[in-house]
């Protein structure tokens, strides 16, 4: 979705915004604090204060860097359920390459070793 289609949907939906919901939600279950988060992923204190307010977003690219940072979707964010269209991208990319059986050794090491 590019920056004025987000624009027009916030603007006709802005009586369903639940991103004040949606931060304190995840805010919550991460266990961290809005000043924490602010200074984590960049986005100033005060816009995030807006935000938690349930105030329509002054900046569209805090909503971009907010969702990426949190892991959760634009429309999540906004209205506090995940769009039915979503689908997130795998990191990876195809995963077909990354199939099979693996074998993962943990080993002690001294403290020698570490420096």
């Amino acid at each position: 979705m590019n920056d004025d289609d987000l624009k027009k949907e916030i603007m006709k939906n802005e009586k369903k915004l639940k991103i004040g919901w949606a931060i304190e939600n995840i805010l919550k279950s991460q266990g961290i604090s809005l000043r924490q988060l602010a200074l984590k992923s960049g986005i100033p204190y005060s816009s995030l204060c807006h935000l938690k307010n349930n105030r329509p977003p002054r900046n569209l690219e805090h909503i971009n860097k907010l969702s990426n940072y949190l892991q959760v979707s634009i429309h999540y964010l906004l209205y506090g359920y995940n769009d039915p269209h979503y689908q997130p991208e795998n990191p990876i990319g195809n995963s077909e390459g990354i199939e099979g059986v693996y074998e993962i050794s943990i080993k002690k090491i001294r403290k020698k070793e570490i420096l």
